[in-house]
């Protein structure tokens, strides 16, 4: 089991990982302007923490997502990857 969670952590947001690691280069392209390659990095750290269920990392990775849309103009998904963020907070007990 402590083996396991080791694992897992390794992955995790909160504790650094290629999940934050592909956050963070997300924000790096999209800062630059490289919208193709930010949204590929925040749909890979977005489905990185789907499969481990891992909320907080599946809402911060959404909000980039939600941010490139934004960067593009593009409201629908914009108000779609804000709500499934704002969901998987919530789930947390986030409120906002």
């Amino acid at each position: 089991m402590a083996r396991q969670r080791v694992l897992e952590d390794r992955w995790r947001f909160s504790s650094g990982g290629l999940g934050r690691t592909l956050f963070l280069l997300g924000l790096v392209r999209r800062e630059r302007g490289d919208f193709a390659r930010a949204m590929a990095l925040f749909t890979a750290c977005v489905e990185l923490h789907r499969a481990l269920e891992d909320r907080e990392g599946l809402a911060i990775g959404l909000l980039g997502r939600s941010d490139v849309a934004r960067d593009q103009g593009d409201s629908t998904q914009v108000r779609l990857y804000g709500e499934q963020s704002l969901a998987s907070l919530r789930q947390l007990g986030v409120q906002w």
